[in-house]
């Protein structure tokens, strides 16, 4: 079959590589498409500390199923998509059904081989998640950064009627704000500093829109009526911690998600945060119970994923993609690989 193979920082190619064999506890899963994602592109460029190499990455992806053993819940057609988190299955987190927060879990695609830049998959059947109808297409290559956009607001304790506020307008910010609309709230303003970024909100119907980098920042926040039940961070440099907490009203929560890089150590605004009792909690990846929001508000419409995908290239054009995606960042939400 054909794959992306990376062998080590910015050495990366489609090239044949030996067809899956299943055991009798997996399925093979011909994959239609899969998403590049930030951690994909961090792998890549060598921006990420998580990288093993020789590594097929990805996990953002759909698939049909093309083989499964007898007896399963699964059959050959299906269209399906993975839970790529695998804990240890002893410890008390994943006991409690939370692999994600395991010190020995492994996402496939990035901590160990096996990603969806490939024609086909092994999947263990415990990891396979069966998809709605209305995702058997591109459409559900999106599911899995949207699940991401569930958890933070879960994390949150978004419910209607709360005024938020997203910092960092991208694929993942952008499902953050959707799914807030989607579950009734009030307001829902977007943050960036690509001004680029200001359009696909508009698209995606967000006209809230503040640019920073300015040095009003908090002060173009705030005009938007007071202050913030909800701020979901992810940038997380000083910068956008200190305004997160300046814009939160008392009692407010700021989420941050973004992944810490090089040992980096950030400085909370605690003054500011002890003063008004914030209320400060992270997020980090999805739990397997949060696809079935996302598969709701998806096949409700509530997530446009139309407007996010901005490229669908072939298998074999993989490094065509990520050359467009690093020449024309302004150009590009989410670009899907299909095969």
């Amino acid at each position: 079959m054909k794959a992306v193979i990376l062998e080590e920082a910015n050495v990366f190619r489609v090239d044949e590589k030996a067809d899956p064999t299943p055991s009798e506890n997996e399925a093979l899963v011909r994959v239609r498409h899969t998403g590049i994602c930030a951690t994909d592109v961090a792998m890549i460029r060598g921006l990420s500390p998580l990288v093993i190499a020789p590594i097929t990455p990805g996990h953002e992806w759909v698939g049909t199923i093309e083989e499964v053993p007898k007896d399963s819940e699964y059959a050959p057609g299906e269209w399906v998509t993975m839970y790529p988190t695998k804990g240890c299955e002893v410890c008390a987190a994943c006991l409690d059904e939370r692999p994600h927060h395991c010190n020995s879990f492994r996402v496939t695609g990035v901590h160990q081989d096996g990603g969806s830049f490939a024609e086909y998959l092994a999947v263990p059947l415990d990891q396979l998640i069966k998809l709605p109808e209305t995702l058997h297409n591109i459409h559900g290559a999106l599911a899995e950064p949207a699940t991401v956009g569930v958890h933070a607001n879960l994390q949150g304790g978004m419910a209607a009627g709360k005024r938020v506020a997203v910092i960092g307008a991208g694929t993942i910010g952008s499902m953050i704000g959707q799914v807030a609309r989607g579950w009734g709230a009030a307001d829902v303003v977007m943050v960036d500093r690509m001004p680029a970024r200001q359009k696909l909100a508009a698209d995606l119907g967000f006209e809230q829109f503040v640019l920073v980098g300015d040095g009003d920042e908090q002060e173009n926040l705030l005009a938007y009526d007071g202050e913030f039940d909800i701020i979901f961070d992810n940038v997380c440099v000083e910068q956008t911690l200190e305004l997160a907490a300046n814009s939160l009203k008392s009692g407010g929560t700021m989420v941050t998600l973004a992944f810490p890089h090089d040992g980096q150590k950030l400085v909370v605004p605690y003054m500011t945060a002890y003063r008004r009792e914030l209320h400060i909690v992270f997020s980090r990846n999805y739990a397997r119970g949060d696809w079935d929001h996302t598969f709701d508000l998806m096949s409700k419409g509530a997530i446009d994923t139309e407007r996010m995908i901005s490229g669908d290239y072939p298998l074999e054009n993989f490094v065509s993609a990520m050359d467009d995606l690093r020449d024309k960042p302004d150009e590009h939400v989410k670009v899907v690989i299909s095969t």
